[in-house]
């Protein structure tokens, strides 16, 4: 993973490329909050994490600030990073384990 980098714009634009990855984000203590991917765009998905755009409520109170990232070759890889930085974070923002894209994906760290 790269990072942590400042959860704004511009690092986001000069560093995450528009294909498939995972990320984290993280407070300003390096407590990780959330962990996420996209299967298609990275860089547009933690865009959608900047204080301006965020959503979840979770996410707003603990303050995420940083983001870690590595973006993938494609969707499986995404999955797979997702669900490792899942079980190693244990994020307290994620309500439930990442989701499959692909009905024959398994995670590599509980297999479910």
């Amino acid at each position: 993973m790269f990072g942590p980098y400042p959860l704004t714009s511009p690092p986001i634009r000069k560093h995450v490329l528009t294909k498939p990855g995972a990320y984290v984000l993280f407070t300003d203590k390096n407590e990780p909050v959330y962990s996420g991917r996209s299967d298609t765009d990275l860089n547009t998905e933690i865009q959608r994490h900047l204080p301006t755009n965020e959503t979840s409520e979770c996410i707003r109170a603990k303050n995420a600030n940083k983001f870690s990232y590595q973006n993938t070759v494609g969707p499986k890889e995404a999955h797979d990073l997702e669900c490792t930085n899942y079980h190693k974070y244990n994020p307290p923002c994620n309500e439930k384990h990442p989701e499959k894209s692909n009905a024959e994906w398994n995670c590599p760290i509980c297999k479910s």
